[in-house]
């Protein structure tokens, strides 16, 4: 009973949602503006990769950046999801709103929102570039792992936050280990921060099963060893590992905003 009630509410809540997003003109045309720019820039960008070293770090650079937008484009575009509706949420969990529904809704609706400005940043990168190291079909689910992680953390965040601005303010600030604790911009981590990406950081994974791609793709792959002055071959993590590591995180941080929604706004479920 519990979870007919739910599904139905669901249900009805991803038509309404849908029908906000595809009103709200103004949204739908940032977003495309802001896809088509990302995606044209990187591909300008990386319309070159140089040859030897300069090769392959042009590459391991592409791949952080596309998966740094996979997961920045879904925790902006949901991290105000919930806070800018938490006085419609609150009038209606008087009317027995499933708050599992509230927030299973703003996910679908917001990730595949998310997954679609990825596909056009993602085709414009991939037709500019001189390519997308490895196999792009794998690569692309990768990084609709990482979107969908995104709009997980962006919907925590909407969570934690009272106000629409206090929402904007966090998100930079939740994404900002992402880029750091990735193993590209700083390959040689302190222990605890290594730790750290190798448990919470979703950056960390998706970057490692893209590489891992890469190198099975075009491998083995010889890089600089600063350490040393010499080559060594490249490594990665598997990309199964990553993949099923990003997709633990997006329930992980889903769960959690759903429980923050919860406590902080729902009270007790009805029913149950």
């Amino acid at each position: 009973m519990v979870l007919c009630r739910v599904a139905r509410q669901a249900g009805i809540l991803l038509h309404r949602n849908t029908r906000l997003l595809l009103a709200d003109r103004r949204t739908l045309i940032m977003a495309a503006v802001q896809s088509v720019l990302i995606g044209g820039l990187m591909g300008y960008c990386f319309a070159a990769f140089g040859q030897g070293q300069e090769r392959i770090n042009a590459e391991n650079a592409l791949l952080l950046l596309l998966g740094l937008c996979a997961i920045w484009i879904g925790c902006n575009s949901a991290s105000k999801d919930i806070v800018g509706e938490l006085p419609i949420y609150r009038r209606e969990r008087d009317i027995n709103l499933s708050t599992a529904a509230f927030v299973g809704a703003k996910y679908a609706v917001s990730s595949t929102f998310t997954v679609l400005q990825l596909a056009v940043v993602y085709a414009l990168t991939a037709a500019l570039a001189e390519a997308v190291p490895g196999d792009r079909l794998d690569q692309f689910l990768l990084l609709t792992l990482g979107a969908m992680a995104g709009t997980a953390i962006g919907l925590l965040i909407s969570a934690v936050s009272n106000t629409r601005d206090q929402a904007t303010t966090i998100v930079p600030l939740a994404l900002v280990p992402q880029l750091l604790l990735a193993g590209v911009l700083v390959p040689k981590l302190p222990v605890v921060a290594e730790s750290l990406a190798k448990v919470a950081v979703s950056g960390y994974w998706l970057t490692e099963a893209m590489k891992s791609v890469f190198i099975a793709a075009d491998g083995p792959i010889r890089v600089f060893d600063a350490r040393t002055g010499g080559l060594m071959a490249m490594t990665a993590q598997p990309a199964a590992r990553g993949a099923v590591i990003v997709a633990t995180h997006a329930l992980a941080f889903l769960l959690t905003a759903y429980l923050v929604t919860l406590v902080r706004h729902g009270g007790r479920e009805r029913g149950l």
